[in-house]
């Protein structure tokens, strides 16, 4: 397992200068390793006496007449149905369950906060393009002001990665994500370019931000266009010819289907991008859309991530405050914290 470092041991000659680095401590395991990781986790959860219901959803959420307890209704992929009734609840459901934690907050009378979202696209080239930051850095943060004021950063950097589709069913939504394994590698590095939509721009960020991925949709799937394609530019006589990592998608003109302030604003930091790696001209790559991070409103809470017109915790996405694992394990801890000292137990 290798760490990763806070700075480059040499300077790095970056040639343009609109763009502003950044990287942050950490280690990379890949996806075969957090899935070792979660399978080690849910061995040690069983051991201490908790009890894990594989293969049955949550539809819905009541308390009893007195308000003392919360009560489950789950449902299996069979239709049999079962309940849980706890006096105590977290709510941890991901990106997959925004519209639930909607559903949730309007039948408690919880206000949903509107928020800045943010929507992208993620750009894949061959692994060569980047190498010399991924000797130092592995998650790179790269930041672009474009000229009609958007701000954009690069994420989830997945070098010798793959590109994956994932469907955002209750949205309506078919989105692309990034993903690399620790053992198996590709030729090709993804990440994703993301631009913030601000409170100051639209009034409702959230909404536009699942409207314009819905038009980013052909027969379902992503759309995937040829980066050169996407600039508008006539690709070098020396290009190289490449293989996108995902074929679960179709080929359109994003171009066209994003708004334009979004398109501009896209176009001048991936221009900005070739000026800082040359071999990215040379290579070309691929441009898949869209791209979703922080698509959901915010819920009320309070220090210890509790509703308290409710009682019930909201951590990670199901929140509105974070979207990465770290983030969403230490706000499991606070709140689990803030259980175990409201019944007693430290």
């Amino acid at each position: 397992m290798k760490a990763l470092h806070t700075f480059l041991k040499t300077p790095i000659d970056i040639s343009s200068d609109k763009i502003a680095i950044k990287s942050y401590p950490g280690f990379h395991i890949g996806t075969d390793g957090i899935r070792l990781f979660v399978k080690r986790m849910y061995d040690y959860i069983i051991s201490k006496g908790a009890n894990v219901y594989i293969g049955w959803e949550v539809i819905d959420i009541d308390t009893d007449r007195q308000r003392e307890f919360y009560i489950l209704h789950l449902k299996n992929s069979k239709n049999d149905c079962s309940y849980i009734r706890s006096n105590h609840l977290i709510l941890s459901t991901g990106l997959e369950g925004v519209v639930f934690i909607e559903k949730i907050a309007n039948k408690f009378n919880i206000p949903l906060i509107n928020r800045v979202a943010d929507i992208g696209i993620r750009l894949e080239s061959h692994a060569s393009v980047f190498k010399k930051f991924m000797d130092e850095y592995y998650d790179f943060k790269i930041y672009f002001l474009s000229s009609n004021g958007l701000k954009l950063r690069t994420f989830c950097v997945n070098h010798q990665g793959f590109v994956l589709t994932e469907n955002h069913k209750q949205l309506g939504i078919s989105a692309v994500n990034g993903h690399s394994y620790f053992n198996k590698k590709t030729s090709m590095t993804n990440f994703a370019i993301l631009a913030e939509i601000a409170l100051k721009k639209i009034s409702d960020p959230v909404t536009y931000v699942r409207t314009t991925a819905k038009k980013l949709n052909i027969q379902g799937h992503p759309i995937l266009q040829q980066l050169y394609d996407f600039l508008d530019v006539k690709p070098p006589l020396s290009f190289q010819t490449l293989t996108p990592t995902n074929r679960k998608v179709r080929q359109g003109n994003i171009g066209k289907l994003l708004p334009v302030e979004l398109y501009t604003a896209f176009k001048e930091f991936i221009t900005e991008l070739i000026n800082a790696f040359p071999s990215l001209k040379q290579y070309g790559g691929f441009i898949y859309a869209p791209e979703l991070k922080y698509f959901q409103y915010k819920i009320p809470i309070n220090e210890f991530c509790c509703n308290q017109q409710t009682g019930i915790y909201f951590i990670g996405n199901a929140s509105g405050y974070t979207a990465n694992i770290v983030g969403a394990s230490i706000m499991g801890l606070i709140a689990t914290d803030n259980i175990l000292k409201k019944e007693g137990y430290i």
